[in-house]
Order: structure tokens, then sequence, then C-alpha cells
């Protein structure tokens, strides 16, 4: 029969498991090498292509934000497993408390990183006309 103790010594290796996959399937895609290499004739090429600082920090932020998503929904089920386990534990269940508050404020300053700099990018586009 397992236990709550069984269970919680084999959770922080569980959560590793789950966020290394996580993170393995956000951030990479699939290559595949038909026929997309170009001959330029040698010399170094950007593999970012032709960007901009404005696009770099857009690619950077894309990934912030693939490589947050994971790590918010792994703390959202810890949250979950602190207010199960505090079995109505006052203290327990104020850990649990403050747990689902920081994470709900870590989830919006990643969404609300994205929307900022959506609105930004789309306020320079039209001053530029």
């Amino acid at each position: 029969m397992v236990t709550i103790q069984k269970f919680s010594r084999a959770l922080p290796l569980t959560l590793f498991i789950l966020f290394v996959l996580g993170v393995f399937l956000a951030l990479f895609d699939p290559v595949f090498a038909e026929g997309t290499a170009q001959n330029t004739g040698g010399g170094l090429q950007n593999p970012l292509g032709d960007t901009t600082i404005a696009q770099l920090l857009s690619l950077l932020l894309k990934a912030f934000v693939r490589l947050g998503i994971p790590i918010a929904i792994l703390f959202l089920v810890y949250t979950g497993f602190l207010f199960v386990t505090a079995q109505g534990n006052d203290t327990k269940i104020t850990k649990a408390k403050t747990s689902l508050l920081y994470t709900i404020i870590g989830i919006a300053v990643l969404v609300g990183a994205e929307v900022m700099a959506n609105i930004i990018r789309a306020t320079v586009e039209s001053i530029r006309g």
C-alpha cells in the first residue's frame, strides 16, 4: 500500500522527470533534412537568419515563455499536492496558499511579459507607419 510518506519522497524525482520531458518537448522542434540546406559557398552564417535586435529579443521572449509554461504547470501540480497533503494542518495549508499565490503571480508575470511585448511592438510599428 502506498502511503503519503512514500509518495512525498517520490514526488521530487517525478517532478524532475516531468520537467526534463517538458523542456525537451517545448524547446526542440523536429528537424528534417529534406532539401533544406543551401550551398552558399562557405563562410559563417547567422543561425538565426537576418535578425535585428528587436527580433532577437522577441525570439528570446518566446523561448522564455515556452520554457516557463511547463514549469508553471509543475508548480501548480506541486501546489495541489501541498493542499492534499496538508490534511487540515493550519501551517501546511498556509504554506500551500502562499505557494499558490506565488505560482499565480509567476504565471501573471510570464503571460504579462509577452502581452506587454506585443503591445509595445504594435505601438512602435504603428508609429513608424
